[in-house]
């Protein structure tokens, strides 16, 4: 393939993944000379030894080295050793009366769990043992850590791990609507970085951001991910052990299409119509049309085929709409639930032709209780919650007692905040991991969603990738984890061990205003509420000049935190401005919160010329950057949508009226 074939000189292949550079390692100062507070996940079992592994001359012995498969996780670890400077060749074999220095083996025998290993280092020997090729491959993980903490310790440590996953599928969902589709450098950069933490799923919610060739007008105006691309990246994704699961909804979040008279027809509300979130649509495909099925038909059928896995989401949430327009008599007759339940059910047949196994969100049908026994069984169902606090104990039960499987699927935290929202982060990933396990979910799927034209940039979103990868694995192990070290070992690569603290600390400046809010943060609010007057807003009664002068000091500090970091990552420079330019956007929303609380009604109608220039040169210094910064890691197409969004808040500064200014 073209696009494979030009970026096969930059694609790191296994023996490669997120594999530091060991003599980064042995410059930078380590901040933790315990072995297990490097490793991401924390194994089920570690014990370490008083003695130290010596290099010895030998070989790496593994019986089935003939599988392709298995050869790249072999060489994997050879290049480990390679890099501190000791080769070792391989064998499926070993001569008579040979001791490997390295055996890696898969026994189905041994007493270790699916996807599970076992890795003992001796003083003399290594022996990596699995249950499969998974677990060999996650051995091979766990032990490229070690090596990290061996170049920054000096000594390889004796020790005994057993490890295996809590839940049997650990995803990532990344939005690439809402303007932003990454490319596929930046795709791939993260597959390496989530597949070192033993993630297995990822999904790529499309809307209108996949080249449908049968439906090209939809992505027109983006730089949509092609079917080429598709085929690619799930090779990519296989060779690391990771399933690149399709999602594209089956009933609801068509709002895109339906910008087009072609389709437009095939609404339930062609007008929009009012809703529990208010005026709203038109979004959704109307079961009361027959040629909703068909285009769903269509899309499964040219969109699946591309895709290795033998799953697939259907999402089918936000259909607010439903029994408002062309359904009304449908749901009237045989009730709302019933309604939606039976469309599902046939957009689930034309998504599984193939064998496929169909995700789909369950908070619609949560309203309908009595109905989720009627789902098929073989159909999984996926119980969002983004709140620390979310219910997933009472969410989680009705699918389990009507013999459902089910995922549990916090989400990052980073939307919607702009610099994200650490504590809420951490609550919401921890909470769904242990209720998940609890209540036997099958899997766990960290979401990160694109609300508001992607003003967060991905450099707010490792930390929620980082935890939510440990809990998937083990909760209980990995609740107390140091995250701002493991970031800076892992994703920042700093030497100065500062930017994983500044990500965390920044992703916490916004409760130091007083305020928090669900699902937002004051930061994101006050710029995507720009023109709306404080006055009398219940949310932001405990909203002070005190506690925004707090918040916003603590974004200056962390500014000049930043730039004493010392980067080494691929992206550093990059980590670097989307920092920096995200952070000058909340202190920039601090301006305005001051001005607002200043103002006797709650607005800017009322500030002086200076302090309207003021904001108009600040933000458009900031959209300046903005663009710069997108075309590091995303595609043009969307660019223009997401800053038309941050334009809002240009726009009004310069439309206040100069008579209002005193």
């Amino acid at each position: 393939m073209k696009m494979k074939k030009e970026l096969s000189k930059n694609i790191r292949i296994i023996s490669g993944i997120v594999l530091i550079t060991f003599v980064n390692f042995c410059k930078a100062e380590a901040q933790s000379s315990v072995l297990s507070d490097w490793l991401i996940p924390k194994p089920q079992e570690i014990t370490v030894g008083n003695d130290f592994f010596s290099y010895r001359s030998g070989r790496i012995i593994c019986p089935k080295i003939s599988d392709p498969e298995i050869f790249s996780i072999v060489k994997s670890v050879q290049s480990i050793f390679e890099k501190m400077g000791h080769t070792y060749s391989f064998a499926a074999v070993e001569a008579k009366g040979e001791v490997p220095v390295i055996r890696m083996e898969i026994d189905v025998t041994a007493d270790i769990k699916p996807q599970g290993y076992s890795l003992i280092i001796g003083t003399q020997s290594i022996l990596l043992t699995a249950h499969d090729k998974p677990g060999l491959f996650y051995g091979a993980q766990t032990l490229k850590q070690i090596a990290g903490f061996v170049a920054s310790s000096g000594k390889w440590p004796t020790l005994q791990i057993t490890d295996w996953p809590d839940f049997e599928r650990r995803g990532v969902m990344l939005d690439v609507n809402k303007d932003q589709v990454p490319t596929m450098e930046t795709l791939y950069n993260l597959i390496d970085l989530l597949a070192s933490w033993k993630i297995n799923e990822f999904q790529l919610f499309f809307k209108f951001a996949f080249a449908f060739v049968n439906h090209p007008e939809v992505s027109q105006n983006y730089s949509p991910v092609t079917a080429e691309q598709i085929v690619d990246l799930d090779h990519y994704c296989k060779e690391r052990f990771i399933d690149l699961v399709p999602y594209h909804d089956g009933f609801g979040k068509w709002s895109e299409w339906m910008k087009y008279e072609k389709y437009l027809p095939l609404a339930e509300c062609p007008k929009g119509c009012m809703t529990e979130w208010g005026q709203y649509g038109p979004a959704s495909l109307s079961p009361a049309v027959p040629g909703s099925l068909d285009l769903v038909d269509e899309i499964y059928s040219e969109l699946l085929p591309n895709y290795s896995s033998k799953y697939v989401n259907i999402g089918s949430d936000e259909t607010m709409e439903l029994g408002k327009g062309k359904s009304r008599e449908l749901c009237e007759k045989y009730g709302v639930g019933k309604v939606y339940l039976d469309f599902l059910k046939e957009v689930k047949i034309r998504a599984s032709k193939d064998g496929k196994r169909v995700q789909f969100w369950g908070d619609i049908i949560l309203k309908h209780p009595d109905l989720i026994p009627e789902l098929p069984k073989d159909m999984i169902a996926l119980v969002w919650g983004y709140e620390a606090d979310e219910p997933f104990e009472t969410k989680c039960p009705k699918f389990k007692d009507s013999g459902l499987d089910f995922y549990v699927c916090p989400g990052t935290s980073a939307w919607n905040a702009i610099i994200g929202r650490t504590d809420n982060a951490i609550g919401n990933l921890y909470h769904a991991a242990e209720e998940g396990k609890k209540y036997g979910a099958l899997g766990y799927l960290n979401t990160n969603w694109g609300e508001w034209g992607n003003w967060h940039p991905l450099s707010t979103c490792y930390l929620g990738y980082l935890y939510g990868a440990a809990v998937s694995w083990s909760a209980q192990d990995n609740k107390n984890i140091n995250i701002p070290f493991l970031l800076d070992q892992w994703v920042f690569q700093d030497h100065a061990g500062l930017m994983g603290k500044v990500v965390f600390d920044l992703g916490n400046a916004h409760k130091l205003t007083g305020v928090t809010l669900g699902n937002n943060s004051i930061f994101n609010y006050s710029l995507t509420s720009v023109a709306r007057s404080f006055k009398d807003n219940n949310i932001l009664k405990n909203l002070t000049i005190k506690g925004i002068d707090k918040a916003d000091s603590a974004l200056a500090a962390n500014i000049i935190k930043l730039g004493q970091a010392n980067m080494v990552s691929h992206d550093a420079q990059q980590v670097y401005g989307e920092l920096l330019n995200a952070t000058e956007l909340c202190r920039h929303s601090c301006t305005i919160m001051r001005l607002k609380l200043n103002s006797k009604d709650g607005t800017l109608n009322n500030i002086t010329e200076e302090e309207r220039q003021f904001l108009v040169q600040d933000v458009s210094r900031i959209i300046a950057k903005y663009r710069d910064l997108w075309i590091g890691r995303n595609r043009v197409g969307g660019l223009e949508e997401s800053v038309a969004k941050l334009k809002n808040c240009l726009k009004y500064y310069q439309d206040l009226k100069i008579s209002k200014i005193h």
